[in-house]
This record gives structure tokens, sequence and C-alpha cells, in this order.
């Protein structure tokens, strides 16, 4: 059994966080990146995802999860922001203008994958294999950037490390989804560490005994 990442990044400051990349070999353009970490600070406390943590922490997860990955920076500047376009205020043309169409444009990518969440995981669906193979090919097709089905990976890989506190109805839908649709997807894509972690925490919440 892997792993289960248990360091959190939520004590650290932007600075701290950016040092950290250094180490990770980004040496490059990070003013930019920094100014998206500032926007999301911003914009992102007011606001929480599925599992309460804000969608400014829930985001800088995500981005540590594709530095992990040695993913490009509009990658990383994408899934800081991601979460507080979901579920905040912050629109994608302040966006577009402070950080690019880059940017922009994987983030409405992975608002599109959204559309065919959580129905995937329903008990009754998952037992089909046939239609979860079609599922998720669909979910390949409707991207034309494989960054953002990566950006998507992390975010449920970041929403299964947190979701510990949620009522167990809710940690079942969230795992089937996970075991049925992503980490396939992320084994698919050669993403072993994603999957095998993706695939771990599912189990954890589907079979606690």
């Amino acid at each position: 059994m892997v792993k289960i990442k248990e360091e959190s990044i939520h004590h650290w400051s932007i600075d701290q966080w950016l040092e950290h990349l250094l180490e990770k070999g980004y040496a490059q353009n990070l003013g930019l990146l920094k100014h998206a970490l500032c926007l999301g600070e911003l914009s992102g406390h007011d606001f929480a995802v599925e599992t309460g943590e804000t969608c400014f922490w829930h985001g800088l997860s995500m981005a540590d999860v594709l530095a992990d990955l040695g993913m490009d920076l509009p990658s990383l500047m994408a899934s800081v922001l991601y979460s507080t376009v979901q579920y905040g205020d912050l629109s994608i043309d302040v966006i577009q203008e402070q950080l690019g169409g880059d940017v922009a444009r994987l983030i409405e990518g992975v608002l599109r994958m959204n559309i065919l969440s959580h129905t995937s995981a329903s008990d009754k669906f998952a037992q089909k294999k046939s239609q979860l193979d079609n599922w998720r090919k669909m979910l390949l097709a409707m991207v034309d950037d494989v960054r953002v089905v990566l950006i998507k990976l992390a975010d449920r890989l970041c929403i299964l490390r947190s979701m510990t506190h949620m009522p167990e109805a809710i940690r079942r839908t969230a795992a089937l989804e996970a075991m049925n649709i992503y980490a396939p997807l992320a084994h698919r894509l050669g993403i072993g560490a994603i999957k095998w972690e993706l695939e771990d925490l599912a189990f954890r919440y589907l079979h606690p005994d």
C-alpha cells in the first residue's frame, strides 16, 4: 500500500512555498506565480470547497501536487485559482487580463470537466465497466490539453485528503468517483503517484474495516 502524503502546507506563507518551489527546480518567472498566489489569497479566503477548506488553501495544495509532477507555471497558476472561480466570485476575465489566456483556458477546461462529475460515482453506474470506460473517454475527449486533466486529478486528490471529517455518504460518493473515474484516468496518463494515492484514500473510505 502506498504511503499517503501527510505533510501539510497550511502553515506556510506564500514566500515559504515559493522557496519550496526553488528547491524543486522552479527558478524562472516565479513573480507571475506569486501574483497568482496573492490574487488567490485575496479572492479565495472567504470561499470554501466542498470539504470546508478555503479555496486558497485548496488551490495551493493542488499546485503543490502538480509541482511534485514538474508541471509548468501556467498549470500551477490555474490550479491555485480554479476553485475560487468555481466556488467564489473570481472571473475568468480577470484571470485572462492579469495572468494571460493560457491560464484562463486551463481553468475553463477544468470547469467543463465538472459537467460529468458525481453522476459517474453512483453504485449502479459503477458496476457497468463498459459505461465507465465510455465515461472516461468522454472526459478525455472534452479537453484539448492534457494539463486540464492533471489539474482535475490534483483537485480530486486534495479533496480526498481533506474529507476525513465529512459524513460517510459524502466520503463514499467521492471515493467511488475517484476509484472508478479518476484513478483509471491517472493510470491511463501514466501518473502512478496520483493513481496509487487516489486508490488508497478511496479504499479507506469505501472499506474502513
